[in-house]
């Protein structure tokens, strides 16, 4: 420095002016540099936690219900606040649920932390909290620019150092004026450097008395403080924007300063709490707003929650002088220091009177419908969007035997049959899909094992925001109905055929009148006629064999009446069920057929104890032919040979009656069966052609079924089915 003090007394003002104003200048940019960084900062932060805090308050819905549509428009309304460049919603699996990202920002999008709170990341500003309601459902990450301090710090660092090299410049040339005539203004300007800075005052200005540098100086910190004004002014209506969307939704905030033992509320937070606006509270106050049989536990989820990185929230009930209880609900988070200790608490609060009272309401409505349903006779249930059961009463317990746990969920399926099943899931499926109600018939399970037929009923339950809930059912045991349509139908199937066969015995009727009847009355006329003229001729013996002729017509259409007369019978008779032993009326037939004609040789051989439910008299009918015919056909063979047994064929027994005698040709056997259908002349085997027609009657009316099989020449076998057979052995007679 001892060129200093040689220097000229112009050269010193110069530097010492020179120098003054450096020091001055950059110690008030650098000072309100510094209080710029960091009460910016600090304000910004704060204000960006409180934002994304309200922000992960409204995703809950959003994301406990996976509507991204929904969690991406509550993220766009980031827009209003510029410093936020990116956010992103993780879900309970720490998986992205949504993304906003602003237009003009290119940068890396933030990724999951590992603990709730704010970190910086060069100019970057990443706030983590929690989107949680009574449970943690994900997480939000909200990233934020703050280079703009730096921007501004920048410009600062800019103006002073043009400053100082104009200070320079003009101290070195005009070293007299600039000592009368800067060290004043910068006088002033150190003066409204030191206002601003003690009172933090930004509406401070320096008036301009001086052009060139002095005048650039004194404008550069009049919009340095302009600038600064402005942050504030920025900062103050996002505050009131935030505050507005508060009190819209009816939201209190809280701010504890752990320090200071010092909670601040907003008004909504002093309403909740009935305390007049401005009561100084402190934690000691909170509590004491607390109802006693709650305040342990709230204290405990708040200690829990400043022990422990997680956000906290917990409902309780507030004093009050009102009769009703009076329901609050506080969310949030300790914000700590870097060694874990935590300095500060930030939040919101609600009201949510009026949900416990829609709540409690809701639980005396189920209480009631539950006393109701267990009280019902009939079978109700419950079940939820995706048709699993969630209640069943007593009555249906009861009924299937079961337990609630293992009616629950799609146990109570177990009791129902495959097919039954399939059509029940068919029909409540594409009623679900439609929000419709339904109707449906299945069998289901009986506690004592019996499957019953049950009609189902579903109608829809829908939710307080119109969503499907699921249905509610009740189901009634049909199976006596059933089984009413069930003989119903049998009857009417049991008088179509009988109809039928009416129609089939008309038509036999009637071609049998205008055919078989004609045949003898046309002898009886004719025949007459020549015996009165031989008599009347004298010829007494041709006369006499004519009227023997008359005689035989007149005995063959008697024969036909007979046989109209018992086909009648048959067809008019009703059923008269009993257990029939077949086996012991085959003998007995066959014991009468061996007395007409005991020197034929016939063996046969009957399966013995074979029995039946059906009418004994008409299934005598039915043996009484069969085995008629099998003795008559066989009579022209030397040695004839009649079985009557039973064999298993399709789940079912089934009869027969086989024989070797005269056979017939296969491709007429749909004509056996038929009124008054002959295979044979009547010269080789005598007969009405009725017999076989009666046998299908019979056993149509018995419910079974009749068929033949033969071939000329080599015997005959008939089969017919009747209900219950039993075992037997065979035995030859």
């Amino acid at each position: 420095m001892s060129w200093f003090k040689h220097a000229p007394l112009r050269q010193k003002l110069t530097w010492l002016t020179t120098i003054c104003s450096v020091v001055a200048l950059s110690t008030t940019a650098v000072s309100l540099g510094v209080y710029e960084w960091f009460a910016y900062r600090k304000t910004t932060v704060s204000h960006l936690v409180t934002l994304s805090t309200l922000t992960a308050r409204n995703s809950v819905a959003a994301l406990a219900f996976a509507n991204q549509e929904d969690a991406a428009r509550i993220l766009s309304a980031l827009d209003t606040e510029p410093t936020v460049v990116a956010a992103a919603v993780y879900d309970a699996q720490q998986r992205r649920f949504v993304l906003y990202r602003r237009a003009n920002y290119a940068g890396a999008m933030p990724a999951l932390a590992t603990s709730d709170g704010f970190a910086f990341d060069g100019p970057m500003v990443d706030i983590t909290v929690p989107v949680m309601e009574a449970k943690r459902f994900g997480t939000l990450i909200v990233r934020a620019d703050l280079s703009v301090i730096r921007e501004r710090l920048a410009g600062y660092g800019l103006v002073l150092l043009g400053t100082m090299l104009v200070s320079g410049v003009l101290a070195w040339l005009l070293t007299g004026w600039i000592t009368r005539q800067i060290v004043a203004p910068v006088q002033v300007l150190s003066a409204a450097a030191a206002g601003v800075r003690t009172t933090a005052d930004y509406s401070i200005r320096v008036p301009k008395t001086e052009a060139g540098e002095l005048g650039d100086l004194t404008d550069a910190f009049n919009d340095m403080l302009a600038r600064v004004q402005q942050n504030e002014v920025d900062l103050y209506r996002n505050n009131e924007r935030l505050r507005l969307a508060l009190e819209s939704a009816k939201i209190g905030t809280w701010d504890w300063n752990l320090v200071r033992d010092e909670v601040i509320w907003n008004e909504r937070a002093y309403e909740i709490f009935g305390v007049p606006v401005g009561t100084r509270v402190d934690s000691e106050v909170f509590f004491s707003l607390v109802h006693p049989d709650d305040r342990f536990r709230v204290k405990q989820t708040v200690e829990a929650a400043a022990n422990s990185s997680n956000d906290f929230s917990v409902e309780f009930r507030i004093m009050s002088s009102e009769p009703l209880a009076h329901y609050g609900a506080v969310r949030g988070l300790f914000l700590k220091s870097r060694a874990g200790d935590p300095l500060r608490a930030v939040g919101v609060m609600v009201d949510i009177t009026e949900r416990r009272a829609a709540e409690m309401r809701i639980i005396e409505s189920e209480r009631r419908f539950r006393a109701v349903a267990e009280r019902a006779p009939v079978m109700i249930w419950s079940c939820d969007p995706s048709l699993h059961r969630d209640y069943v009463n007593k009555t249906w317990l009861n009924f299937t035997g079961r337990t609630l746990e293992q009616e629950l969920g799609t146990g109570w399926q177990n009791g129902v049959p495959a097919p039954d099943a399939g059509r029940w899931w068919e029909v409540v499926r594409t009623a679900a899909a439609q929000r419709d109600p339904y109707q449906v018939e299945y069998r289901l399970l009986r506690g004592d094992g019996a499957l019953r037929w049950v009609f189902e009923t579903g109608s829809p339950r829908l939710a307080a925001d119109g969503s499907f809930a699921g249905y509610l059912g009740s189901c009634i045991d049909i199976t006596a109905r059933k089984e009413n349509e069930s003989e119903l139908e049998a009857h009417v199937r049991i008088r179509t055929r009988e109809l039928e066969m009416a129609n089939q015995e008309l038509e036999s009727f009637s071609y049998s009148v205008s055919h078989d009847l004609r045949g003898p009355v046309r002898a009886i006329q004719g025949f007459s006629e020549i015996a009165l003229e031989e008599c009347q001729a004298g010829n007494t013996k041709g006369a006499i064999e004519r009227i023997e002729r008359v005689m035989r017509a007149a005995e063959r259409m008697n024969k036909l009446i007979d046989a109209f007369i018992s086909m009648a019978r048959v067809s008019r008779a009703e059923l008269r069920i009993e257990t029939v032993n077949l086996s012991r009326m085959a003998d007995e037939v066959m014991t009468f057929l061996r007395s007409t004609n005991p020197e034929r040789n016939v063996t046969t051989t009957i399966v013995a104890s074979l029995e039946c439910r059906g009418d004994e008299r008409l299934l005598r009918i039915v043996l009484e032919n069969l085995l008629g015919n099998a003795w008559k056909f066989t009579s022209h063979q030397e040695s004839g040979r009649i079985e009557f047994g039973a064999m298993e064929q399709g789940g079912e027994r089934v009869f027969f009656v086989r024989d070797n005698g005269a056979g017939f040709d296969a491709a007429l056997a749909h004509k056996l069966f038929h009124a008054f259908e002959r295979l044979h002349p009547g010269t080789q085997f005598e007969g009405m052609g009725v017999g076989l027609s009666t046998v299908f009657r019979v056993i149509e009316k018995h419910g079974g079924r009749v068929r033949a099989e033969g071939e000329e020449g080599k015997g005959a076998t008939f089969y017919f089915t009747v209900p219950a057979p039993v075992v037997a052995l065979a035995r030859s007679v």
